[in-house]
């Protein structure tokens, strides 16, 4: 079980943030399906999530429980490339309104509730995703 930081109101929805689910380095992880919803229509964003989770090895993804639910966490960087994704979906360029929506409220959220300090973010900026982005660029099949 990983555990809530805070939660951030994005585009009129809450979205959930939670500690990393390893202990590397790291930026705080987002409840994908939260996020995917704050942009996109429900049915969108769920079709897109299940898709996510019958190969959560490709995108890193992470179903774990939280707070009596289940969730799917995705890292900082695969967050960057889905809100690019529904930017240039929606015919903005990939830091549109969606990107810079979630990176001010992430920056915001780790300022208040998960500062790491210079010397920790360039250590998460270096590890982001942590072991589960890792294993996608040291040789494994996509």
């Amino acid at each position: 079980m990983v555990k809530l930081i805070a939660s951030a109101d994005i585009n009129g929805a809450p979205v959930a943030f939670f500690e990393p689910p390893h202990h590397e380095p790291d930026f705080l992880w987002v409840d994908g399906l939260q996020l995917a919803r704050a942009f996109l229509p429900r049915a969108v964003a769920d079709v897109l999530f299940e898709a996510v989770m019958r190969n959560p090895q490709r995108s890193g993804a992470r179903r774990v429980r939280a707070g009596g639910r289940m969730v799917v966490l995705i890292s900082h960087p695969i967050t960057q490339g889905l809100c690019s994704a529904i930017d240039l979906s929606n015919g903005d360029g990939e830091d549109g309104p969606a990107f810079n929506t979630y990176c001010r409220a992430a920056a915001r959220l780790h300022q208040k509730h998960w500062p790491l300090g210079l010397s920790g973010l360039l250590a998460a900026a270096k590890n982001a995703g942590g072991p589960a982005l890792r294993a996608r660029t040291d040789g494994e099949d996509a």
